[in-house]
C-alpha cells in the first residue's frame, strides 16, 4: 500500500497492539514536518489515555475502523490533521495485533482512505490466518461451521485460545475458562466427543456438547456447544463500556472514545455542566483544553466559537476592573508562565467586565 500511496498527500501509520507507533511511510514529503510537530512519529504512544480522541488509540478502544477529523482530536497538534485507522484482529485468537492509520491534512481528505484501510487490514489478518499453525486454522474453521449450524453458545478451545460467541462471553470469566479447560482435559483425553453437565462459577448450569478437533496425536483442541438445563438465571450485572448520555444531551457533546480515562473526563465535564459556574481547567499546552471548554459551553446551551487570551499577557494594569470584580482572574494571570500557558478559565456568566464565554489560557 506504501508504494500505491508513494506521491499521495498521506501518510500511512503502523501501531503496535498498545497504541505505539512502530513504523510511518510518508506519501509526499512535505507532510513529514507537520507529522513530526504533532508527534505522530515512531515511538510515541497514542492510545486514548495518553493522546485522548485520535484514529489509533481510538480504533483500539473500540475494535473497529474508526475516523477523526480536525478538531474531533483532543489533542489541538491534531486538529489540523484527519485519520482512519482499523485493528488489526488475529483470526484465531480474536486479540488485536495492531492498527493500520492513513493520516493527511484536512484539505486533503479523501473518501477512499477508509477501503484502503480496511483492504490493507483484511490483507494482513490473511497473512496472519495462513501463517497459524494447522491446529488452529482446524479450530477457527469448526468454531465457524458450528456457528453456521445455529448454534448461539459455542466456545472453541485449546490451550493457548479461547474464542467464544457473545452469549458464552457474558456469562464466562477466567475462573470459568480454567475450570471448563480442566473439565474438557479430563472429559476428551481418550475419547472424541463427551456430554455432560456443567456449571459455571455463577452458578449457571449448562449441558455442554464437547468434540475434539483434528486427530487424537493433536495437541487437544475442542468444540462446546452449550444449551441451558433449565430457566437460565439472569445474568450478572456488568460495568457498563459506553455509558448512556444524559436526557437532553445531544450525543455529539459526548466526549468520544471507551478508555476508562476517556469515560473519567466524561463524568468530570458532565458534573461540572450539572451547575453554572467558573470553571478552572489545567493541562499543558495542546493537550484540549480548549476542546473541552467548548464542551462544557455547548453543553451550558452556548454555540458561539470560545474566545481565548494568552493569560501571560493579562495584567492588573491591562484589566483594572478584572481583579476587583473576578478576583480568580487576575490570580491566574499573574501566575502562569509567559513561556507554557497551562491554565485556562471559562466563565459562564456573572463578571461584568467580560463576556459570559470567555477564556483565559
Amino acid at each position: 500500500m506504501a508504494d500505491q500511496l508513494a506521491d499521495a498527500p498521506v501518510t500511512i501509520l503502523l501501531a503496535s497492539q498498545d497504541a505505539t507507533i512502530v513504523d510511518r511511510r510518508a506519501g509526499q514529503r512535505s507532510l513529514l514536518g507537520r507529522l513530526d510537530r504533532a508527534q505522530v512519529a515512531p515511538g510515541f504512544i497514542f492510545a486514548e489515555e495518553c493522546a485522548g480522541t485520535n484514529g489509533i488509540g481510538t480504533a483500539l478502544e473500540e475494535r473497529k475502523a474508526f475516523r477523526v477529523r480536525g478538531e474531533e482530536h483532543l489533542l489541538e497538534a491534531l486538529h489540523p490533521l484527519a485519520c482512519v485507522g482499523s485493528p488489526i484482529v488475529d483470526p484465531v485468537s480474536r486479540a488485536v495485533t495492531g492498527i493500520v492509520d492513513i493520516t493527511c491534512e484536512i484539505g486533503d481528505v479523501n473518501e477512499l482512505m477508509a477501503p484502503l484501510v480496511l483492504s490493507a487490514v483484511r490483507d494482513i489478518e490473511e497473512r496472519l490466518f495462513a501463517l497459524s499453525a494447522r491446529s488452529e486454522q482446524n479450530l477457527l474453521r469448526e468454531y465457524m461451521r458450528s456457528k453456521r449450524r445455529g448454534h448461539a453458545a459455542v466456545v472453541a478451545m485449546n490451550r493457548d485460545t479461547v474464542i467464544a460467541t457473545p452469549t458464552v462471553s457474558r456469562l464466562m470469566d477466567s475462573t470459568d475458562q480454567m475450570m471448563i479447560w480442566d473439565w474438557i482435559s479430563t472429559h476428551l483425553a481418550a475419547k472424541d466427543e463427551w456430554e455432560g453437565p456443567l456449571r459455571f462459577a455463577d452458578g449457571i448450569d449448562v449441558r455442554v456438547h464437547a468434540r475434539r478437533v483434528g486427530e487424537s496425536t493433536d495437541p487437544l483442541s475442542a468444540i462446546l456447544e452449550l444449551r441451558p438445563l433449565a430457566s437460565p438465571a439472569p445474568p450478572r450485572p456488568r460495568a457498563r463500556l459506553a455509558p448512556a448520555a444524559p436526557a437532553g444531551v445531544a450525543p455529539a457533546t459526548r466526549i468520544a472514545g471507551r478508555s476508562l480515562a476517556a469515560h473519567r473526563l466524561q463524568d468530570r465535564v458532565d458534573e461540572i455542566t450539572a451547575t453554572v459556574a467558573p470553571v478552572l481547567i489545567v493541562g499543558e499546552s495542546g493537550v484540549g483544553k480548549t476542546h473541552l471548554a467548548r464542551q462544557i459551553q455547548h453543553r451550558w446551551g452556548r454555540h458561539d466559537p470560545v474566545p481565548s487570551v494568552d493569560a501571560s499577557t493579562l495584567t492588573p494594569r491591562r484589566w483594572p476592573s478584572c481583579g476587583r470584580v473576578c478576583p480568580a482572574v487576575s490570580r491566574a494571570s499573574s501566575s502562569t508562565s509567559t513561556r507554557s500557558p497551562t491554565t485556562l478559565w471559562l466563565l459562564p456568566g456573572g463578571c461584568s467586565t467580560l463576556p459570559s464565554s470567555w477564556v483565559h489560557r
